[in-house]
């Protein structure tokens, strides 16, 4: 239940950053999609059981799960997407080393949450290739559009 908290501190940053930053109405649309996309992901390798949820409170068969799929993953991914343009600014213009370090820490982050959460990766192996060359790309194309799209300056 503690990742319930993100929620409102997500939307008082994005009140924050419409105010301050004057950032269009597409470019929420653009983080829409990078959300989806990215949820999308994790349920194709829980489905694919590439990784599963082991049974605890915060994840399969509770009140907090929807379709199988814990809801405090979601919420990491809503968090993650709204704060990249914060956080990794200093990559724009750098599309490579945000291709090298998206394909190199995504698969570690999850790596570490299986001894954090209930996250276990069940194909070690095709987990890392789908984990690497996803990560990679998902950096490279926020990078880019965040760019091209003039959300970077």
């Amino acid at each position: 239940m503690v990742f319930l908290v993100i929620i409102p501190v997500i939307i008082a940053y994005l009140i924050f950053e419409k105010r301050y930053f004057l950032s269009p109405p597409s470019y929420y649309g653009l983080l829409l999609i990078f959300v989806v996309i990215g949820i999308g992901f994790d349920a194709l390798l829980y489905k694919f059981s590439v990784i599963q949820f082991i049974n605890t409170p915060h994840s399969l068969n509770q009140p907090l799960a929807l379709f199988g799929f814990p809801l405090w993953l979601g919420a990491l991914w809503l968090w993650f997407i709204v704060m990249f343009r914060s956080c990794y600014q200093w990559l724009h213009r750098r599309f490579g080393c945000a291709a090298i370090l998206g394909g190199i820490a995504g698969p570690l982050v999850y790596w570490s949450a299986t001894h954090l959460t209930s996250l276990n990766i069940v194909n070690l192996v095709i987990f890392v290739m789908a984990s690497t060359f996803f990560w990679g790309i998902l950096f490279f194309s926020m990078s880019f559009l965040l760019l091209r799209l003039k959300y970077l300056k």
